[in-house]
């Protein structure tokens, strides 16, 4: 609904919209990690991760201080083969 109004207010096509916002919008979990409770965090690393580096996981952790954390010998997607889904 409010990208509705967005787009016929500023009279752009969804493509212009969302390009605008790839544009603008950054954000960096190491930024937002201190708006996170770390003693109410479970943190889910993988060690073989391409999609998200292991040392990336770890500068986010630490960035969280350091939350219980589980460590995971798979890739991003075959971490999936850990969970119940």
């Amino acid at each position: 609904k409010y990208r509705k109004q967005v787009l016929d207010r500023w009279n752009i096509s969804e493509e212009e919209f969302f390009a605008y916002l790839q544009a603008q919008l950054k954000t960096d979990p190491k930024t937002l990690a201190q708006y996170i409770d770390a003693s109410k965090t479970l943190l889910v690393l993988a060690a073989f991760d391409q999609t998200v580096p292991f040392d990336s996981g770890l500068k986010l952790r630490r960035a969280l201080g350091e939350p219980e954390t589980i460590f995971l010998a798979a890739d991003h997607f075959t971490s999936l083969l850990y969970t119940q889904f």
